[in-house]
């Protein structure tokens, strides 16, 4: 089947890396720095979708009051649909803890953050999550060593297929965040590495991996294990948004 080459040169605008100043730094939990972009330059970003004749769309779904995970108060979450002609849609979820001065402000915040994790599905400002889910398949394309890729070789189509599983092992583990982010597993501003800890943790717990020194799982899981703790956790998360509407 020939494939779009408008759908390939949109893919390609949406995934481009942000300049260095449209990049913000905020603290994160344990102090650390964390990159990211402000929703207007997202929201611009897709707006570009028009060049190629395509409009997306935002559908907040679900807005939720739960207690926040240390128990001192409580937290709105805001689940949210994008939806990219030729592309499909990806849910995203945004969290804003509830103050006396929230107001609207506070869902407006929450929506925000809800577009932006949405978007990064589409590989919209991927880049500042950093190169290392690359890393990790290409070294599971290559378990021989460094003697050259053994699965894939070294044409340009053997790069093209490991490029795209590259991409859709970071969508889909972003996706596998946004899952337990909605669940309460995981708070807000964690780092990649904290994130990618838990990720590995879940991965130990979900196949039972004997924890020995030998069969601990110290990576991340690889694409067909997350694709069955996606399945596994996405499937929580229904029953839990289908609990709370009861």
């Amino acid at each position: 089947m020939e494939v779009n080459p408008f759908f390939i040169q949109a893919a390609t605008m949406l995934q481009q890396p942000f300049p260095r100043e449209a990049i913000k730094q905020r603290t994160g939990g344990g102090g650390t720095r964390l990159s990211y972009v402000e929703t207007h330059t997202v929201i611009r970003r897709l707006n570009r979708l028009i060049e190629f004749g395509m409009e997306w769309s935002w559908e907040i779904n679900e807005e939720r009051v739960d207690p926040s995970p240390d128990g001192k108060g409580e937290r709105m979450t805001v689940r949210g649909t994008l939806t990219i002609p030729g592309f499909g849609s990806r849910e995203g979820y945004g969290v804003q803890i509830i103050n006396a001065r929230g107001g609207e402000d506070m869902v407006k915040g929450a929506s925000s953050d809800a577009l932006k994790k949405a978007a990064t599905l589409f590989g919209v400002g991927l880049d500042l999550y950093g190169p290392d889910y690359e890393e990790e398949v290409q070294e599971r394309a290559n378990p021989q060593g460094h003697g050259g890729d053994r699965t894939f070789g070294d044409d340009e189509e053997a790069s093209n297929v490991r490029r795209e599983a590259v991409r859709e092992y970071g969508k889909k583990f972003q996706e596998f965040v946004q899952v337990i982010y909605g669940l309460g597993m995981i708070p807000d501003g964690w780092n990649k590495d904290q994130l990618e800890v838990e990720v590995i943790n879940l991965a130990n717990k979900h196949f039972k991996t004997v924890r020995t020194e030998n069969n601990l799982l110290e990576k991340l899981p690889d694409a067909q294990q997350l694709t069955k703790m996606l399945t596994h956790y996405r499937k929580l998360l229904n029953q839990k948004s289908e609990h709370d509407a009861a």
